[in-house]
């Protein structure tokens, strides 16, 4: 095993000095595998070594890892998604980018080129494929190390803020260029499923602390003689679907963001609240609150506090002076034809093209309206009933016209005081 090890240092070496597109001669399986061995470990130990540099690198303060794409894959997927993602999925798909035409035999791509030239006859097509295979091992050594950088490089955008870091992308690189060389190593001497096993180990290996740490997401409980309260995090595929409850004693809020739970209990839309921290916004949380008094009385101030208490932030509001609109009853009897007697409870549902409002009261409406604009819609006409309106709610133009044409309703132009609330977190 040992001089297995030597010999394929050295064939390594002289690989790597002048590249070749040229196979392994026959080895046998368990002589492969060594070889395979040999050359995990060597990427081991100077991936460790560029590790350790980045790390130094990072400790300086020239970058940090907080953006990094691993540590927001590990935020919006569960442990077993990401490793399926980056230990089998992305290495087989960046060897067949990267490394799967380093051999000539197995580029279809180039022979295709070569191929189209069959048109001029047999003749010409043999004599530009000779050309072309001439051209690829005269210049193999630098399409090798042109393969190798361009792996390294294209890692840069695992870094949030990659156009900060250009002037030290090479060596943030390193750890991925030093792989190209050693996975192209094994795909042109051994075979391409020599290079994706060792891909697929050496994500395993040095991403594994990501899998083995919390994920970050947290869990806070809290128990009194009055109630018990629990926030927990969770990722946004982790729950089948968002819903709030609320009975005499209890509340459940499932998979709700934070800006979600602020316009709840602010009773303002989203877009009227604002924050120094956008991503503190977009927690996803299940809340579960449990009134233990014989009352059946529910403090429902309870859970804001608790958020409050928990990620430390404070909430202000402000009246602002914007732009807003009216909406104003322009033909009754067209409204009318779309006024409904269903007993049923109200349904809306907002969507990017759509917005769906069934047998909602015309507040409800104005409502549904600004939700979906982000502007605030006053209704001062009074009408009594429930409607039905469906809207193309992604131009407002097109929207406008439909509430006219179809619903005898119209969008006036206003101003009005807005409250904004404003989230300061520390």
């Amino acid at each position: 095993m040992l001089n297995t090890f030597k010999s394929t240092y050295a064939d390594l070496l002289q690989f790597l000095k002048s590249p070749q597109d040229q196979p392994s001669p026959y080895q046998s399986f368990k002589a492969k595998l060594y070889a395979w061995t040999g050359i995990l470990i060597i990427d081991i130990i100077v991936a460790g070594l560029c590790i350790v540099i980045i790390s130094a690198l990072a400790n300086a303060g020239l970058f940090s890892f907080e953006n990094h794409g691993i540590i927001e894959l590990l935020q919006q997927h569960p442990k077993s998604t990401l490793f399926f993602l980056v230990v089998l999925l992305v290495p087989f798909l960046e060897e067949l980018v990267f490394r799967s035409y380093l051999r000539y035999k197995y580029n279809f791509l180039l022979r295709l080129f070569s191929s189209l030239f069959y048109i001029g006859g047999k003749e010409t097509q043999q004599k530009m494929e000779k050309k072309v295979k001439k051209l690829w091992y005269a210049k193999y050594k630098y399409i090798f190390y042109f393969s190798a950088l361009l792996f390294g490089f294209i890692h840069i955008f695992n870094f949030g803020d990659y156009k900060q870091l250009i002037y030290i992308f090479p060596l943030l690189t390193l750890p991925q260029i030093s792989f190209g060389l050693l996975g192209g190593y094994l795909r042109v001497r051994y075979s391409l499923i020599y290079s994706f096993v060792l891909h697929a180990f050496h994500n395993l290996i040095f991403l594994s602390p990501f899998f083995l740490m919390d994920n970050g997401l947290k869990v806070f409980q809290k128990e009194t003689e009055d109630y018990t309260v629990r926030i927990e995090e969770v990722t946004i595929d982790s729950m089948p679907k968002k819903f709030y409850a609320a009975f005499s004693d209890s509340l459940i809020f499932n998979n709700y963001q934070l800006r979600n739970l602020i316009s709840h209990y602010s009773k303002v839309d989203t877009w009227q609240i604002q924050s120094n921290n956008e991503k503190k916004m977009d927690k996803y949380f299940i809340i579960n609150y449990k009134n233990k008094l014989d009352s059946g009385s529910m403090d429902k101030t309870v859970v804001e506090n608790y958020l409050v208490e928990k990620y430390q932030f404070q909430k202000s509001k402000e009246l602002k002076l914007t732009s807003s609109w009216e909406l104003v009853i322009e033909d009754t009897l067209k409204l009318n034809q779309y006024k409904t007697d269903s007993l049923k409870g109200k349904y809306i549902k907002t969507g990017i093209d759509t917005t769906a409002i069934f047998r909602a009261p015309l507040s409800e409406i104005a409502r549904a309206i600004q939700g979906s604009k982000g502007k605030q819609v006053r209704m001062k006409s009074k009408l009594p009933g429930r409607f039905n309106i469906k809207l193309a709610s992604k131009d407002s133009t097109g929207m406008k016209e439909q509430l006219s044409s179809i619903y005898g309703l119209k969008l006036v132009n206003a101003s009005d005081s807005v409250e904004f609330i404003h989230i300061e977190f520390q």
